[in-house]
């Protein structure tokens, strides 16, 4: 196999839906699909897709603790949402404390 057909292959959009489908399972695909189709009239980017949703794994959180209780920390957040713009992957930040939207 030529370099060139290597990394036609490796860069296969059906390849990348299958990877992405044995990884995050067909429910959570078909989903994603739906939706995008719904906002975009071109086919999902699979390999970058699949990159970026790697990299939020790289992502570590830690407890912020303060001893002498001088500083307010942010309360506990819910509902996030993954959303594209721009062609990246986005998270938004949830609701807290009776359900208002809250970046802190």
């Amino acid at each position: 196999m030529t370099c060139k057909r290597f990394r036609a292959l490796a860069s296969s959009d059906t390849l990348w839906e299958s990877i992405c489908r044995r990884d995050w399972g067909p429910n959570s695909v078909d989903a994603l699909l739906k939706s995008y189709n719904l906002h975009f009239q071109q086919q999902l980017p699979w390999m970058k897709l699949y990159k970026q949703v790697f990299q939020l794994g790289s992502v570590s959180c830690h407890k912020m603790t303060y001893p002498d209780g001088e500083f307010e920390l942010p309360s506990p957040r819910a509902s996030h949402s993954l959303n594209f713009v721009s062609d990246c992957l986005v998270l938004f930040a949830g609701g807290s404390e009776g359900g208002s939207f809250n970046l802190t």
